[in-house]
């Protein structure tokens, strides 16, 4: 017998789960994560291959050896993504940013704010991936619905993102707490919590 083919996604876009390949030996071959990838109306994102029953076998008397049929996959989608069942097909109802987490597809759209999460801006609470040019002080929170980068660090801070999460100069401070649903990428952390849903990517150090 033959078995069957798992169902998968197919995505149409550049997208990674991880900033870099896994080698066969575990090391990482590092490469800028991809963040942000926009799509139009109507963009196809993904595609689900079903999954195959397979090819029945035969022993030597001619009886037939019944196969294992591929598993299935469920998918989900949020906010301007649109899943088609009889298609396979995932397209974007609106333009906006691709955010993949696990099996779930959601498009959302893009905040920027160029400098510091401080006293001139208060707490973030955004149903947007956003994207932070400074750091986020002492005593703020960051709530991402999307994906969330912060071109600075986190420095006794608190941040939720509920797509993943990539700190260009890493986080500090016991009172800081970050808690992701997929990915996280991070130069290095010190004295700070990290709870993620998917892979937690340290690039160089992490003490207590």
């Amino acid at each position: 017998p033959i078995a069957g083919q798992d169902a998968q996604l197919r995505f149409e876009l550049e997208l990674g789960a991880i900033p870099g390949k896994i080698m066969g030996d575990g090391r990482i071959d590092f490469h800028e994560r991809k963040m942000f990838t926009s799509v139009r109306k109507g963009e196809l994102i993904a595609t689900k291959v079903p999954a195959t029953d397979g090819t029945a076998g035969t022993n030597i008397l001619g009886l037939l050896i019944p196969q294992q049929a591929g598993q299935d996959i469920k998918v989900s989608t949020a906010d301007n993504a649109i899943f088609n069942t009889e298609s396979g097909e995932i397209r974007a109802s609106k333009p906006g940013i691709v955010s993949v987490v696990d099996k779930t597809i959601r498009v959302c759209s893009k905040l920027t704010i160029p400098g510091d999460i401080n006293f001139s801006t208060g707490n973030i609470e955004a149903k947007d991936t956003v994207d932070i040019g400074g750091s986020i002080l002492p005593g703020f929170q960051v709530s991402a619905h999307g994906d969330l980068r912060i071109g600075g660090g986190v420095r006794s801070a608190a941040v939720i993102s509920q797509g993943n999460l990539v700190i260009t100069e890493g986080a500090s401070g016991k009172q800081t707490t970050m808690r992701v649903s997929g990915d996280v990428d991070i130069p290095f952390v010190e004295q700070a919590t990290i709870t993620a849903g998917g892979t937690v990517i340290i690039r160089r150090q992490a003490y207590y």
